[in-house]
């Protein structure tokens, strides 16, 4: 079952001045609309991850739906994803 995964920018600042904190997507699946291809490159592993339901081994068993990734940019934001509960 393939679920939601919200990205929220959590922190940091966008070198291309793209993302600013607190912009939020929804990703079902498909490229969030606005997102530059860097930052969404950066989170394709663990967003994949996160939506087919694996887990990360190094997280706490309250965090796994959860995981905070930087974006390759060498100014850098930190993207959270984070897994939405099936309704």
């Amino acid at each position: 079952m393939a679920h939601v995964v919200e990205i929220e920018v959590a922190s940091g600042s966008c070198g291309g001045e793209v993302h600013a904190v607190g912009q939020k997507w929804l990703f079902d699946g498909y490229t969030p609309e606005g997102m530059c291809l860097g930052a969404f490159n950066a989170i394709i592993p663990y967003i994949f991850t996160l939506h087919c339901g694996g887990v990360f081994p190094w997280a706490e068993p309250d965090e796994r739906d959860t995981v905070d990734i930087t974006c390759a940019d060498p100014k850098g934001i930190t993207l959270r994803l984070t897994r939405r509960p099936d309704k």
